[in-house]
């Protein structure tokens, strides 16, 4: 576990594949939630939110994340 990226490719050798990225996330969190912006001053980039910092507490933070960083 740690702060890595990864990028998923659903349509990626019939089955779906990850590609690691080059950045990281400030923090760990799983649980998070991940949606990519298509728009407005962050396009290309995915806004993560939330998750989980440490059971049983939720990690109140929210971030841009550049996948080409």
């Amino acid at each position: 576990a740690g702060t890595h990226c990864e990028v998923y490719d659903p349509d990626g050798g019939g089955a779906g594949t990850f590609t690691p990225t080059t950045g990281s996330m400030s923090g760990f969190r799983p649980g998070h939630t991940a949606t990519a912006l298509t728009s407005g001053p962050h396009v290309g980039q995915i806004l993560v939110i939330g998750g989980n910092g440490g059971y049983p507490v939720q990690a109140a933070m929210t971030e841009f994340f550049n996948p080409a960083d």
